[in-house]
């Protein structure tokens, strides 16, 4: 199946079996505003974005169309870009740097920070490598490479990180400055 999205916030079908092509619009429960941009998830639900503050971001999971407000969940209305990456994680796009995110039925909206190099303009094309990594472009700005792989990146709430000594023993220390050291997922707090 094709999928295509008309400038002014129609999403087009067409089915090369049966050969035939359908529209939605508002009259089907599509909420879509201009330019839309569509994914397509790893359960067949086609999501649907736009360039327009006015509408959500919608779901199409084969029957009915499902709408949500990305502002409804400290994100923006205007999301011009949709993926759905290979590990699961819905990513919209959004204006002044937002970066929404659903993963495992819960969403964020993240804006730039120290730890989150995205643009701060409106994210016009989110695009996965095939290292897993995802591809950030903000209008008038470099593209961002952000690469959040369990093995590049970890949070170990708490903890503050001290050094990793040769043998690659990692070492930290606790807020009530107790000493906690770790390698391949063996912990040890020193009493």
């Amino acid at each position: 199946t094709l999928w295509f999205g008309l400038a002014w916030g129609e999403v087009v079908c067409y089915t090369p079996t049966t050969q035939q092509w359908r529209t939605f619009g508002p009259r089907d429960g599509l909420d879509a505003g201009i330019r839309p941009t569509l994914a397509e998830d790893a359960q067949g639900h086609i999501w649907v974005a736009s360039d327009d503050a006015r509408h959500g971001l919608n779901r199409f999971d084969g029957k009915t169309w499902h709408t949500t407000m990305l502002s409804d969940h400290g994100g923006t209305n205007l999301n011009p870009s949709v993926l759905a990456s290979r590990d699961g994680v819905l990513w919209v796009g959004g204006h002044q740097g937002y970066l929404h995110t659903l993963r495992d039925g819960k969403w964020a909206a993240n804006r730039r920070s120290p730890d989150l190099p995205i643009p701060t303009t409106r994210l016009t094309n989110l695009v996965e490598s095939p290292d897993n990594a995802i591809w950030v472009l903000g209008r008038g700005q470099e593209i961002q490479r952000l690469d959040a792989s369990p093995n590049q990146w970890a949070t170990f709430e708490g903890l503050h990180f001290q050094c990793q000594t040769s043998d690659g023993v990692n070492w930290f220390l606790t807020p009530d400055y107790r000493v906690v050291y770790g390698q391949n997922n063996l912990w040890q707090i020193c009493d």
